[in-house]
């Protein structure tokens, strides 16, 4: 049997960081799409993902510690994935305390005998599970690899990758290393020596010589570096299950939805999973003829829901389009919508300027100052300057005699804990631009924003 084991964190977070100049559902779209072509044809999935808090931060406090939190709505689309993959069939595997690293090690330590198991993930951690019968390709390279591939790149043999990252430290793990020793001092060691564990009882027979003191000294600290680097293989799953069929599944009031103008279907407070990949369908029949006919719209809102019951079923039909990703549910959706509405805007507009942050609905800065030159006060809302050290808007609101001016400074930035923020150091100008913006919209257009704050705002 040919089996997959997808590493989820490893596909996601490439996806997240590449999609944060895109729309915010856009590393949902591509991970799903990522697991579905790498996995196809194969006859076994299983889909592994991490489960903190880890026990190796138990053994090493600092583990992982250098790595600044991440922004909530990347987590939400995180969950918002797995919901998705669970309810299109695929084996979600975990167990609580164990990175998904661990939970791959633990099924390929059970099922490699008997199968052939591919892996997908970019971490070089799994590399220490290659062998005849399992293969590790990259998902950010797509370039597989085999015993004769990790020897090539590495300079070890699979079973010495932990080894070889002892040695050399793992920075994006935060696992300390051996001072001054590189990836070729760390290769030639363990092909001359063997095993790191061998190497700390004969450090006076390591050359250089400049290493053998630094080894004594640091034997403990290598050892518990070596337990960090190895994966884990004792997790607390069924490894049998994965070779199990799972039914696709509708997630509480997914079937297909009947859109007639008076059906009451009020939303189903259980409504949380993900629609499969392929969207059930949406019967669209026309109203009944003794319904009253609806007043004359607007031609470019014609098409807008017009009673609670419509929005719901709008929203249902919307969440299953996959159009926009970043929502868990229609629930999610219908306030989104309503959300917009009571700001003037069509449903679209809504779902594509307004987010879900830290369960709050947030309109872009973008949006909301949009929202504020379009209003009726507003007689003018203007960018006057703006670099990477401060940002300027002016507005002019017309109930008031003189314009408001608004400055916003890295110094500023600095004071509330913003500059620091991975965003901030990427885009300063454009995070300090958005963010004055914003704030001037609020302070001088409360009557507009009516206490929104912008989605730059709320993730910093």
């Amino acid at each position: 049997m040919r089996i997959a084991l997808f590493d989820l964190s490893s596909s996601f977070r490439m996806h997240w960081h590449a999609s944060e100049a895109l729309e915010m559902g856009a590393a949902f779209t591509k991970t799903v799409n990522d697991v579905v072509a790498s996995t196809a044809g194969f006859d076994a999935v299983a889909v592994c993902v991490d489960r903190p808090p880890y026990r190796r931060k138990e053994i090493y406090g600092e583990y992982k510690a250098q790595r600044e939190k991440a922004p909530e709505a990347m987590y939400e689309q995180q969950r918002a994935v797995v919901d998705q993959l669970d309810a299109d069939g695929y084996h979600i595997v975990g167990a609580d305390g164990y990175e998904a690293d661990d939970v791959i090690g633990t099924l390929v330590s059970a099922l490699s005998g008997e199968h052939e198991i591919m892996i997908f993930s970019s971490d070089k951690d799994l590399l220490q599970l290659v062998s005849p019968s399992v293969h590790v390709v990259s998902v950010a390279t797509r370039q597989k690899f085999g015993t004769l591939d990790v020897v090539e790149k590495f300079g070890v043999t699979p079973e010495l990758i932990p080894d070889f990252l002892a040695l050399c430290g793992d920075k994006s793990d935060n696992i300390p290393g051996l001072a001054g020793c590189g990836a070729k001092t760390a290769a030639a060691w363990l092909a001359k020596h063997g095993p790191l564990e061998y190497i700390l009882t004969i450090p006076d027979q390591i050359s250089p010589e400049r290493f053998r003191q630094p080894l004594k000294d640091n034997a403990a600290t290598l050892a518990k570096s070596l337990t960090l680097t190895r994966l884990m293989l004792d997790a607390p799953i069924k490894p049998e299950e994965i070779l199990t069929t799972k039914e696709k599944k509708e997630a509480p009031g997914r079937e297909a939805t009947v859109i007639d103008g008076d059906q009451d279907a009020p939303p189903p407070a259980t409504a949380t999973t993900r629609p499969a990949t392929t969207p059930s369908a949406v019967v669209v029949r026309p109203p009944d003829r003794t319904e009253p006919a609806a007043a004359p719209a607007d031609w470019e809102k014609s098409l807008e829901p017009r009673t609670p019951t419509q929005a719901w079923q709008v929203a249902q039909a919307l969440y299953k389009s996959r159009l926009f990703g970043e929502y868990p549910n229609p629930e999610a959706i219908l306030a989104i919508v309503m959300t917009g509405r009571a700001h003037g805007l069509d449903a679209v507009a809504s779902l594509r300027g307004m987010h879900l942050i830290k369960g709050r609905v947030a309109p872009s800065a973008q949006l909301m100052i949009g929202m504020v030159k379009r209003s009726a006060v507003c007689e003018w809302f203007r960018l006057v300057s703006s670099d990477a050290a401060q940002s300027t808007w002016e507005t002019k609101r017309r109930d008031e005699p003189e314009p408001t001016r608004l400055t916003y400074t890295i110094e500023m930035a600095t004071r509330a804990g913003l500059a620091q923020l991975d965003q901030w150091k990427k885009r300063p100008e454009t995070m300090m631009r958005w963010r004055c913006g914003a704030e001037l919209a609020r302070l001088v257009y409360p009557d507009v924003t009516t206490g929104l704050l912008a989605a730059e705002e709320l993730e910093g």
